[in-house]
């Protein structure tokens, strides 16, 4: 189905969180010749929740150093569509997720939702967009002078696929915009 035009590589971003929501895009146009019926493979995702220090910038492992008045809930999703909000576990457009739950006795639960969210191929979830988008929604009740750092970690490789193949992912990207 595809063939492998370089080896793998890893993207990264991260979202700094003192509110309640924050988003980032991840360009990947410069790193796929559409022309050229070229994707994005991404083999695998991570996700990485840390505390950081406002002040200083400094990471501290997640709960250090950070207590909350309330209980806090926290999702990411990374996806191939411009959404601006968390979109439905449904949508072929969700390409990874994770969330995470701190509770006021301290307690810290965390689920990678799903992945890979293969779409049609064993090997990986092929992206055709220009870019990609990470959104993180929640409820934070975390102490002042804190945010919640939630980094994300793609592997990934730009692969060729045959006519046939690209036509339809892409013809199926569009049709969920």
């Amino acid at each position: 189905m595809a063939k492998a035009k370089t080896s793998t590589f890893t993207l990264t971003e991260e979202i700094n969180m003192t509110g309640s929501t924050g988003s980032a895009t991840i360009p990947i146009g410069s790193l796929i010749d559409v022309g050229d019926a070229q994707a994005l493979e991404i083999e695998s995702v991570d996700y990485i929740f840390m505390t950081k220090i406002t002040s200083t910038g400094q990471y501290l492992p997640l709960g250090q150093g950070l207590s909350v008045s309330a209980q806090s809930h926290v999702a990411v999703q990374l996806m191939d569509k411009n959404a601006s909000a968390l979109i439905s576990p449904a949508d072929n457009n969700l390409i990874s997720s994770a969330a995470l739950t701190h509770s006021t006795s301290g307690g810290l639960y965390h689920s990678a939702d799903f992945y890979p969210d293969d779409f049609k191929n064993d090997s990986g979830r092929f992206v055709v967009n220009d870019e990609m988008y990470l959104q993180v929604d929640g409820s934070l009740n975390y102490t002042t002078g804190y945010e919640l750092a939630v980094a994300v970690r793609i592997k990934a490789r730009v692969v060729k696929l045959n006519t046939r193949d690209w036509m339809a992912i892409s013809l199926e990207t569009v049709q969920n915009e």
